[in-house]
């Protein structure tokens, strides 16, 4: 009877240990997927928005804070820059559902 119950006891002990590993392994495990298709929108100064990897055809939208639209682009290549030439104030920016608050200042 002792010799079952202290087999038992080990055996819970020696599963309990071998499931904490793999836990363990398995957190160690990193995986990084790179999407070269996500849009980067950048305020470069006060005055330029830089766009990389945007998809041709769209539109680049500038909205103030309150919602009105204040300025659109049409994309003609997947990078470039947009002179903005608008005054201080909070703007929402948002190409092909992408969106970016920025502050000009």
């Amino acid at each position: 009877m002792k010799k079952n119950l202290l087999f038992t006891i080990i055996a819970l002990f020696l599963s309990l240990q071998a499931a904490v590993f793999a836990q363990q392994e398995a957190k160690v495990k990193v995986v990084v997927v790179v999407d070269k298709n996500v849009i980067d929108i950048t305020l470069i100064d006060s005055n330029r928005l830089s766009v990389k990897n945007a998809p041709i055809g769209k539109k680049l939208e500038v909205y103030s804070i309150v919602g009105n639209k204040v300025k659109e682009f049409d994309i003609k290549t997947s990078d470039g820059e947009y002179e903005l030439n608008l005054p201080r104030s909070v703007y929402i920016v948002k190409l092909d559902g992408t969106v970016r608050k920025y502050v000009i200042k």
